[in-house]
């Protein structure tokens, strides 16, 4: 073999190795080309940095206690499962495959396990106070040094732990179907909430089922706007 066949052969066999890198990375980093048709957020969560960056912008702002965190962390999460809920809509319509769906619920993951440590410190604590008549009914009452005291209702407080534990069972799944059923169920927590927040008890509670599921159910939940966050990740991670 001449030289310049060796040249030529080795030039080939660079190209053959860059493709296959490229088509990995483009599998794990979220490229447009491995999901040309998917929304925006799901090529997003196909990032694999995507938790890293946005544990860099999740945070407990300064004079939070507990009842706030705790109140606070189901936001928190939605924010996250609305990347998964996206991923799930794009599977269903044929625009990414299983394997790229569960890739988004592995690069999402991060975010959630550091939502559930958050969450389960502060429920534990929330869980001691008393529960006291408030203007809304029955309510874990927390008294801050100075008299100050923060409530919550006895139905969305202890609402929350069943929220985290369903979301943390949706993770260790591995079938697209049971994924979004999951989510759907978490989403009438999420809506449920929204009730329970200002109230102990509200007419209509039972027509909030999977039966009558609507996205906005998760997306409007988001402690951050769906959009802003959106909008940040993209200028990190793009």
């Amino acid at each position: 073999m001449t030289k310049r066949k060796k040249i030529i052969l080795l030039i080939i066999v660079l190209a053959v190795i860059a493709g296959i890198a490229y088509g990995v990375n483009a599998m794990s980093g979220g490229s447009v080309i491995s999901a040309p048709l998917a929304s925006p957020q799901t090529k997003l969560a196909l990032n694999k940095n995507f938790s890293k960056e946005l544990d860099s912008h999740l945070g407990i702002p300064d004079g939070s206690t507990p009842i706030t965190i705790q109140a606070a962390s189901s936001n928190c999460s939605a924010n996250v499962l609305v990347y998964v809920l996206y991923a799930c809509q794009d599977y269903q319509a044929g625009h990414i495959s299983k394997s790229q769906l569960l890739e988004v619920m592995k690069n999402t993951k991060g975010s959630i396990d550091y939502l559930t440590d958050v969450f389960n410190k502060n429920n534990k604590i929330v869980m001691t106070y008393p529960i006291i008549n408030q203007q809304q009914g029955p309510c874990y009452t927390e008294t801050e040094p100075n008299g100050v005291q923060n409530y919550n209702t006895k139905n969305y407080v202890e609402l929350q732990p069943k929220i985290f534990d369903l979301i943390n069972q949706m993770y260790q799944e591995q079938d697209p179907d049971k994924i979004y059923l999951d989510l759907q169920e978490i989403g009438v927590m999420y809506e449920q909430s929204t009730f329970y927040y200002s109230e102990n008890m509200q007419f209509g509670m039972d027509k909030i089922t999977t039966a009558q599921f609507k996205p906005t159910w998760i997306i409007s939940y988001c402690g951050m706007t769906a959009d802003s966050v959106q909008k940040t990740l993209e200028e990190q991670l793009h």
